[in-house]
């Protein structure tokens, strides 16, 4: 049969890309992100924008290409995003364009380090491909060659169509010890949406279902592996894919990754990357060892990427809108009640003159934010804080301005700065030398106790430890575990119990990081004593980030020390 030998090439080709109409990227940020809606939630910053290109198949004619551009956003426990990308091979096979919405919800669960976040996606899918550049073997004449003019006998009865798509998915991510579990679970085309080109054609868009897990286990200072598995199947095809990837720390936003990975009974990947501050950068190759190696003479793949991660938290961003050069035309008999040159019907502020450019309303601040949506509206502010200058920001939500608050992350009194009094005894916990103890002004916040009444209240009533981090991360090294064991088997002597856990940071980066970084060090803490049968409910954690500092932060020494977690247990 004489048909075009690239139209015979993607006719085997397409079910190794799960039908032809899904975006496919093996880096796992963007193959995570592409096949899995909940993991939306796994972005580190509010709002990232990603690029992916990959060609693979090169030795043919038209190689096989993917390219995709995405733009997500994170607020709190809602994330959402928008999706567009294109693959096919040439101008005659099988070109698909998706364009997708996706929105994800995650809650923690009853561990501190552990929760789960599920998510949707809705994509439009347009598939097309051109008929009369295909060759048929009904156009060849014997002696004579091919005759574009004939018949070419296939009943196309279209050639482009729109599919509507449904995805759901669900993500759990869970600290065990020092290692970080992420997995999750989707499944694609759940519509099912007919999606033949013939005119008697039963052909619908496969199930797909897509699994992923990835293990962060610390290895040495500053180098951590990846544990990587992904399946999916759709129909038929399958693809396994089992790999490892290690990174190394550079500095404390600075980071270079390289790995190798298998996928079975197709192709042998190599990656490497780097992140570079808040963007990553990577770059993956992959030589096919599988039987069309023969067809496409073992053509490789080559894929870039790239993710972009931004606040958008610092006002700078948040240019004046410039003022437009040609106003609304006012249609004769319109009704102008503000008299601002914009009609009724199309000023969002009617009874209020305000700009054209502006939809009828004004911004006085130059902000970006109108004025009537605008919480101050002659400041220059942020959006994320409704217009107003972000140290007007209350983040813990206890009636104090982060500004003037003492411990702006951590619901406290007024009284106090702002700040909690865990033990009640009217004295700040970041002035208190026994925050958990109930004492007086007098001795720093501790009880009165003669030396006698010290010493057995410190060898029969309580037990502490100290746990030390590297910089920038919450894992527990295991020279501190047998502290931790030692606080373990004191708790399982006792019956009543109370553990707090309180962690700590450096002066290094944005106190809001190092909030959530000490929040982390507790968990991690926390997830160990859950894993040795401790009680969740005689725990109870804090973060003080680096407002708690117990050596000096102008030299090494002093930040090692107060990169801790600080155990204390008390036998009630």
């Amino acid at each position: 049969m004489k048909i075009k030998i690239l139209f015979i090439v993607w006719l085997i080709l397409s079910s190794t890309v799960l039908i032809g109409q899904d975006p496919y990227f093996f880096v796992s940020e963007n193959k995570v992100r592409g096949e899995h809606p909940a993991s939306l939630s796994l972005q580190e910053k509010p709002n990232e924008f990603r690029l992916g290109y990959r060609s693979q198949w090169g030795t043919i004619a038209e190689p096989y290409r993917n390219i995709m551009a995405a733009f997500s956003q994170s607020r709190s426990a809602v994330a959402y995003g928008l999706t567009v990308y294109q693959n096919g091979a040439g101008k005659t096979s099988l070109q698909t364009t998706g364009l997708g919405l996706k929105l994800s919800y995650k809650k923690r669960l009853s561990g501190h380090s552990e929760w789960l976040a599920i998510g949707a996606a809705g994509y439009l899918l347009q598939r097309r491909f051109q008929a009369a550049l295909l060759q048929f073997e009904s156009q060849y004449i014997e002696g004579t060659g091919f005759n574009a003019s004939l018949d070419s006998g296939e009943n196309f009865l279209r050639t482009t169509q729109l599919i509507p798509s449904l995805g759901v998915g669900v993500l759990l991510k869970k600290n065990i010890a020092a290692i970080t579990f992420t997995g999750g679970l989707s499944l694609s085309h759940l519509l099912r949406p007919a999606s033949g080109f013939y005119a008697f054609s039963e052909e619908r868009l496969p199930l797909k279902i897509s699994t992923f897990s990835v293990l962060h286990i610390p290895l040495i200072d500053k180098v951590t592996l990846d544990g990587l598995f992904f399946y999916n199947q759709s129909r038929v095809a399958q693809e396994i894919v089992l790999g490892g990837r290690f990174n190394y720390r550079l500095s404390k936003q600075n980071e270079v990754f390289g790995g190798a990975s298998y996928r079975i009974k197709d192709a042998f990947i190599l990656e490497a990357g780097l992140k570079y501050k808040n963007s990553t950068f990577h770059i993956s190759y992959d030589t096919n060892n599988s039987p069309l190696s023969k067809i496409i003479s073992s053509g490789a793949a080559i894929e870039l990427g790239a993710t972009f991660g931004f606040s958008g938290r610092k006002n700078e961003i948040l240019q004046p809108i410039e003022e437009l050069t040609i106003p609304l035309e006012k249609k004769n008999g319109e009704l102008d009640s503000d008299k601002d040159g914009v009609i009724d019907k199309l000023d969002e502020c009617p009874f209020m003159p305000g700009k054209v450019y502006l939809n009828g309303c004004l911004d006085t601040d130059k902000d970006g934010i109108w004025d009537h949506l605008d919480a101050c509206p002659n400041l220059y502010g942020d959006r994320l804080n409704q217009g107003c200058p972000m140290k007007y920001q209350d983040s813990d939500k206890d009636g104090i301005r982060d500004d003037i608050d003492k411990c702006p992350y951590v619901s406290g009194l007024p009284e106090l700065g702002g700040c909690m009094d865990t033990d009640q005894d009217g004295i700040s916990d970041l002035e208190d030398y026994c925050p958990f103890l109930k004492g007086v002004k007098s001795n720093n916040g501790c009880p009165e106790m003669g030396k006698r009444e010290h010493q057995y209240f410190m060898k029969e009533r309580s037990v502490s430890a100290i746990v030390e981090f590297d910089t920038d991360k919450s894992y527990i090294k295991p020279r501190f575990y047998a502290d931790l064991d030692e606080v373990i088997g004191f708790v399982k002597r006792k019956n009543r119990s109370k553990i707090y856990i309180s962690g700590h940071t450096d002066d290094e980066g944005d106190s809001l990081y190092n909030y959530e970084l000490g929040k982390k060090r507790s968990e991690a803490v926390f997830e160990y004593f859950i894993q040795n049968n401790i009680s969740p409910q005689m725990m109870k954690i804090v973060s003080y980030g680096e407002h708690k500092p117990k050596e000096t932060n102008s030299n090494n020494f002093g930040k090692a020390r107060n990169r801790r977690v600080e155990v204390f247990v008390v036998d009630e």
